[in-house]
């Protein structure tokens, strides 16, 4: 059994076990253990880490209309893409909910939750480790993640970003899905970085 080391921990998956089915409780777990894997060899805060593991898909189980309604009552900027696929505000509005509900103060959580899915340039560093842990972690069946976490392993957690980045454009792209230019964005960012790595 996964023990999460964090205080509030037992708070937080209250509110999971009211709000989300089985699968997306047990997909938060997963995702907070990953982190709480991550922070030290990130340099991230563990608490905050394990905190926007277990709360990033907070909202995930809500309707499209609810998540359209709670975006305009906390006054997030809606894009076009978020109109055609509301379900991409699942973040957004968790993040906006984390704040209020849980008196979360910590900007790194706040951009982290927000932008789990689709990233942005300048994403913080627990920003890219929940964009990686939320694609990566042990309970998800596509191959990619395996291959993500083997990335990790080998070659340390910028390749692995960078591929899970990759791999989420590429899976969009064969489900034909609209693809958030934020996404798009956030890959070129990638590269951008990894090369000034190498310089």
């Amino acid at each position: 059994m996964l023990t999460l080391s964090i205080a509030r921990a037992d708070e937080y998956l209250e509110l999971l076990r009211e709000r989300l089915p089985d699968h997306t409780l047990r997909h938060c777990v997963s995702v907070a253990g990953l982190m709480q894997h991550l922070a030290p060899l990130l340099g991230i805060s563990l608490e905050g880490a394990v905190t926007a593991g277990l709360l990033h898909d907070s909202c995930k189980a809500m309707k499209k209309d609810e998540l359209l309604a709670r975006a305009n009552k906390y006054g997030i900027e809606l894009t076009e893409v978020h109109r055609a696929r509301p379900q991409l505000l699942h973040g957004p509005v968790a993040a906006e909910e984390c704040r209020r509900k849980f008196d979360l103060q910590s900007p790194d959580l706040y951009e982290a939750i927000y932008w789990h899915t689709t990233g942005k340039p300048g994403l913080n560093r627990m920003g890219q480790a929940l964009y990686f842990a939320d694609f990566s972690e042990p309970y998800r069946v596509h191959e990619e993640a395996a291959m993500a976490r083997a990335i990790l392993d080998a070659q340390g957690f910028d390749a692995a970003l960078k591929f899970v980045a990759e791999a989420k454009l590429g899976i969009l792209g064969k489900k034909g899905r609209e693809i958030d230019p934020v996404t798009e964005s956030f890959c070129s960012w990638l590269d951008g970085e990894n090369g000034r790595a190498h310089e």
